[in-house]
């Protein structure tokens, strides 16, 4: 003969599913277009400049379909037989008097500065890769502390 003992629990839960994933989704849509547009200035603050040409054609695109989440910038300068965007970000060259007067380009949400000339594309990114990272996941956890 054995001796038996347990417990009988009832557990109520609420599926937030939905709700949840929904708000993740609109928090990232938010915050890539916050970064695209953090990083399309400090690209532009980055950028070489004589006559504006070159920062004006700076251009920001988020793409946020299928779960991956992006922004990129990219410019639209162009000059007849010459590739002025891709020399313009390799260098060498010599700065002019206005490049060289523009301010240390900052990222206020990358934590991430630098000077102006070449490599102002890319290494704006890769630089404020870190920094953007921290953001995001700040904001992924604002909303998780609502549902927890």
């Amino acid at each position: 003969m054995g001796v038996n003992g347990g417990i009988s629990l009832h557990v109520d839960f609420e599926d937030n599913s939905k709700e949840y994933l929904s708000a993740v989704n609109n928090a990232l849509s938010t915050t890539i277009s916050k970064l695209g547009d953090d990083l399309q200035q400090t690209a532009k603050a980055a950028a070489p400049q004589k006559t504006g040409h070159l920062v004006n054609h700076i251009v920001m695109k988020a793409n946020m379909s299928s779960g991956a989440y992006q922004a990129e910038v990219s410019s639209t300068a162009s000059e007849p037989n010459h590739d002025y965007v891709e020399w313009m970000h390799k260098g060498p060259y010599n700065l002019g008097e206005l490049s060289r007067s523009k301010p240390t380009a900052s990222s206020k949400l990358g934590n991430y500065s630098r000077t102006v000339g070449p490599g102002y594309l890319i290494s704006v990114g890769e630089g404020s890769q870190a920094g953007y990272q921290e953001f995001i996941t700040n904001q992924v956890e604002s909303i998780n502390s609502k549902w927890n």
